[in-house]
């Protein structure tokens, strides 16, 4: 089986918060996870969080006050619904997009969802964030923002 993501959740919130949160998903048992969370406003980080889920921040890239980070978390074997929640802890934010992903074909046996390598660039003005598996070196994911 080649590796592949899968589109279960994206939106855009542009009221000011300190936490975002998804509407309710439900995952498929055993796939990985992946969250990429663009946030505006700040160049805080965020940490990301659903019940039954350990995320680990894969890599990030702060353009100015915009910022895109990548998470991955090890599938679960029962996950029922989820929402996943976006936290800045007191630092509000102008806006932020989440996106959830569910991989497949891919080895999900570490526990951080992932054995792939991500890379991250960026300047004042662009930023991305790619995340590449390593058999037969296939991009999965590749999220850009200018």
């Amino acid at each position: 089986m080649s590796a592949a993501l899968a589109s279960k959740y994206d939106t855009y919130d542009n009221v000011d918060r300190t936490s975002y949160t998804s509407a309710s998903v439900s995952p498929t048992a055993n796939a990985p996870l992946y969250v990429v969370i663009i946030n505006y406003g700040t160049s805080t980080v965020p940490t990301v969080s659903a019940t039954g889920y350990t995320f680990t921040q894969r890599q990030t890239v702060a353009n100015g006050t915009r910022v895109i980070t990548l998470f991955s978390a090890a599938g679960i074997s029962s996950p029922g619904s989820i929402t996943v929640t976006a936290s800045f802890g007191t630092s509000t934010q102008t806006g932020c997009e989440i996106t959830i992903l569910e991989g497949s074909g891919i080895d999900a046996t570490t526990n951080d969802g992932i054995v792939q390598s991500a890379t991250a660039t960026g300047s004042a003005t662009s930023g991305s964030v790619t995340l590449t598996v390593t058999s037969g070196n296939l991009t999965v994911l590749s999220v850009s923002h200018a």
